[in-house]
């Protein structure tokens, strides 16, 4: 038989953490893997957010910097 994982949920309305899909999907955010995850839920998301922004600032850079060097006149 098949056994599913427990999933955890920080719903940004309250505040809680959920074990389950309690809430409305508007709400919540996850799954996490476990308790503690789900409480760090936004500090988690603020260093994803992050990280994605400057992955995307360095591939815009890479972008301009290589269309720069080919319309360059040497």
């Amino acid at each position: 038989m098949h056994e599913e994982a427990t999933e955890f949920w920080f719903n940004m309305q309250t505040g809680e953490v959920e074990v389950g899909k309690q809430s409305l999907a508007l709400y919540r955010v996850g799954p996490f893997a476990d308790r503690e995850s789900a409480e760090n839920a936004l500090e988690i998301i603020a260093a994803r957010a992050s990280a994605w922004a400057d992955e995307e600032e360095d591939e815009n850079y890479s972008a301009n910097d290589s269309s720069a060097e080919g319309n360059r006149a040497d």
